[in-house]
């Protein structure tokens, strides 16, 4: 069945008692990039894709795509982006590839996330000259 937001993803009405969503075992051979802070950026060896992991987020990214999402990350200025939450907190909103996940971030967690992007793209463009 087709449902009207997922157009053309399939979905089961009903799961049965034992049945749940069937999980993709993954082959991939990651090496790290950078991992600390709860950030954790890693290539895979083989199929050369790269895994961005902050927290229980995990995005995966061909590895021109990353490039370009690091640059277009670090052109941020948080206090021109910023809004203010509840709690006079402010934190920055960044749209995903899915209209209808966003990702909210502090100050500090933009910084450190930026940080650690510079640090694997660096990373990235030394193996690059090496190989």
């Amino acid at each position: 069945m087709l449902g009207p937001r997922n157009k053309g993803v399939e979905t089961k009405k009903h799961l049965g008692p034992r049945q749940g969503p069937k999980l993709q075992k993954m082959s991939c051979t990651p090496e790290v990039l950078v991992d600390a802070d709860g950030v954790n950026i890693s290539i895979c060896k083989g199929c050369q894709r790269i895994g961005f992991s902050y927290n229980n987020i995990l995005i995966g990214f061909e590895k021109k795509d990353f490039k370009t999402f690091v640059r277009s990350f670090s052109l941020i200025e948080f206090e021109k982006c910023c809004v203010m939450f509840p709690g006079g907190e402010r934190q920055l909103i960044i749209n995903s590839m899915h209209r209808d996940i966003q990702f909210n971030f502090k100050q500090s967690e933009f910084k450190k996330i930026a940080n650690h992007l510079n640090q694997a793209l660096a990373l990235l463009s030394a193996k690059e000259i090496l190989s």
